[in-house]
């Protein structure tokens, strides 16, 4: 007899494609487990690292390329 598609097939994870990835840009796809995991963390947690990342940043971007960042926020471009 032939399995047919049922509430068992309900549980199993989806299947991500597989296309080639863009040639330009970024593309980040977690995992369940990781998306938990992050969950988990509490929010002061990350928003500290987010603050150190950002500080880091603020460092090592040369005062060229944070001009044109904060044209692009104010939306001068």
């Amino acid at each position: 007899m032939a399995e047919q598609d049922g509430p068992s097939s309900a549980n199993k994870p989806e299947r991500r494609s597989s296309a080639a990835p863009p040639t330009r840009g970024f593309a980040h796809h977690p995992s369940v487990e990781q998306m938990l995991h992050f969950r988990a963390v509490p929010a002061e947690e990350k928003l500290r690292w987010l603050e150190e990342m950002r500080q880091l940043l603020a460092r090592l971007v040369p005062p060229e390329r944070r001009a044109l960042m904060n044209r692009f926020r104010r939306g001068d471009l």
